[in-house]
């Protein structure tokens, strides 16, 4: 899907979705939420989060291009780590204190930041090709004026 319509969309189609099945999690009757609404968000979750995380990963990378890849790679699957590990005991907190809806409402939260802060940083998540191909054309003209006015 990433060859049809790029990287950036399929990331916001993931969060998209991730954002959705928070919600409808969400038991709106304030009781419990019902078993075939809560098996269908977490079928939906299981395509959304791969989805997003596989996305994350490959724009990263594109990103990156071939500076310290390696390194700011490593970096990025530690975080992935800890999150894997603290995430589930700070559910455990907040269904404890908060119930069912505050993990929900927190997780659908916290994918709506990430939705924001990759829109608002759209115009940066280029690829490493592409910025150095925008710095070249830069450069390039600013030539030609200074060859032009000479």
């Amino acid at each position: 899907l990433g060859n049809v319509i790029g990287d950036r969309l399929d990331l916001v189609v993931g969060l998209g979705i991730m954002i959705g099945t928070g919600l409808l999690c969400i038991a709106y009757n304030g009781g419990h939420v019902p078993l075939v609404q809560f098996l269908v968000a977490n079928c939906i979750f299981s395509i959304g989060y791969p989805y997003s995380s596989a996305i994350i990963y490959a724009l990263f990378s594109k990103i990156l291009g071939g500076t310290d890849q390696g390194t700011m790679m490593g970096l990025l699957t530690s975080c992935g780590s800890a999150a894997r590990t603290l995430g589930p005991l700070a559910a455990g907190y907040g269904y404890y204190y908060g119930g069912t809806n505050t993990v929900y409402i927190v997780i659908g939260g916290l994918a709506a930041l990430a939705l924001v802060l990759t829109l608002a940083g759209w115009s940066k998540l280029v690829t490493y090709d592409v910025l150095l191909d925008r710095k070249l054309a830069k450069y390039r003209s600013s030539r030609r004026l200074v060859i032009q006015s000479a």
